[in-house]
């Protein structure tokens, strides 16, 4: 970053209203907690993809063949 720019975004912070880390982390939570539609359904899909990665991987150490088709469940879904 060259000095002008670092110099701006100093003057910039020193006119805000900075939260100390205890506060923007309280802030950040009770965030998540009023919004929890807005994540539920991506935790949900990440904890699906886990367990069926796991069961996948379960029966590769079964002796079964892991194919393409198997694994497709890994590629991301187009985000909303």
């Amino acid at each position: 970053m060259r000095l002008t720019q670092a110099s701006s975004v100093m003057s910039w912070a020193g006119n805000q209203n900075l939260l100390t880390f205890e506060q923007g982390l309280k802030e950040t939570i009770q965030w998540y907690k009023d919004n929890q539609d807005w994540w539920q359904g991506e935790k949900e899909a990440v904890e699906a993809n886990y367990a069926k990665t796991q069961e996948v991987l379960e029966n590769k150490g079964a002796g079964t063949e892991i194919d393409r088709q198997n694994l497709d469940f890994l590629v991301p879904a187009p985000r909303r």
